[in-house]
């Protein structure tokens, strides 16, 4: 088995992480009444030196009075807000009043929203299927079955994007001239082939799952995609779903099964209060 984990189109691993370890700076600044909207709007080649950056938030959170502030978010131009430029990266922000009965506590999460800053098109089935393509051949010739297991950290990935990558985006098909024969068929573009024209058979199965976490893993099922004609065949393990393709549609089966038990884990995990506050 091989493992890896996919955040969606035009995202870079590194980049990504950079920006968290700008939420994670801001998040420890000192902000007793105020939470934070953030909008990354650039992210720079390199870290953001940080200090700077947090000493100002400081600074302009707490000359504003919460009572007076307007909740304004985005792009509006009302409101208060707070932007950054440096090093490449574009930063905005802005103030969200905490509960008047909660003010005064510095020792809660500041940042409290997150914007993308811009739209972005959408495309999980090409990221899918090029991230099977690329593990699916790293070792050549196996004498063993391989099953590549993919955690997905995107917010839309849904199950046509997993039928896609393997079995074929959807094509309008039809006759030059005759717009009434036009008909829904898949490209002949998925990872597994076509009917008849099975591609990539030593890859028997693909595991598939949505934001796994420790704290999510007796929650977050795996789906095994089962490869329709596999030199080698895999078994599902009896805590995850299976799909398979069955002629025109897919079958599928739920698990027997529970998460909980197999990794030892009580049925209400994790225990204990969530986010306790230090009195």
């Amino acid at each position: 088995m091989e493992a890896t984990c996919i955040f969606g189109s035009d995202i870079n691993a590194g980049a990504t992480a950079r920006r968290q370890q700008v939420y994670d700076a801001i998040n420890r600044i000192e902000s007793p009444n105020f939470f934070l909207a953030i909008d990354v709007k650039e992210i720079g080649a390199q870290a953001l030196p940080t200090t700077r950056l947090r000493r100002e938030l400081e600074g302009w959170l707490s000359a504003l009075d919460p009572d007076a502030v307007e909740l304004a978010l985005g792009d509006n131009p009302r409101g208060e807000r707070f932007d950054w430029k440096e090093r490449g990266w574009k930063l905005a922000f802005r103030p969200i009043p905490v509960r008047a009965d909660s003010r005064g506590q510095a020792n809660h999460r500041v940042l409290g929203v997150f914007g993308p800053g811009e739209a972005q098109w959408l495309d999980d089935v090409s990221v899918l299927r090029g991230t099977i393509r690329s593990k699916g051949s790293a070792y050549g010739a196996l004498d063993l079955p391989l099953v590549v297991a993919v955690n997905v950290a995107t917010a839309f990935h849904d199950e046509e994007d997993t039928l896609g990558a393997l079995f074929g985006t959807w094509k309008i098909q039809f006759e030059v001239g005759d717009p009434d024969s036009a008909r829904s068929v898949r490209a002949r573009d998925g990872y597994w082939g076509s009917p008849g024209e099975w591609k990539h058979r030593h890859l028997a199965g693909l595991l598939l799952a949505h934001n796994v976490a420790p704290w999510r893993v007796t929650q977050e099922i795996p789906t095994l995609w089962l490869h329709p004609d596999p030199i080698d065949p895999v078994k599902a393990l009896g805590v995850w779903r299976t799909s398979r393709l069955d002629g025109t549609h897919i079958e599928r089966l739920e698990p027997y099964a529970e998460l909980g038990d197999h990794f030892g884990l009580p049925e209400q995990w994790p225990d204990g209060e969530p986010f306790p506050r230090n009195e």
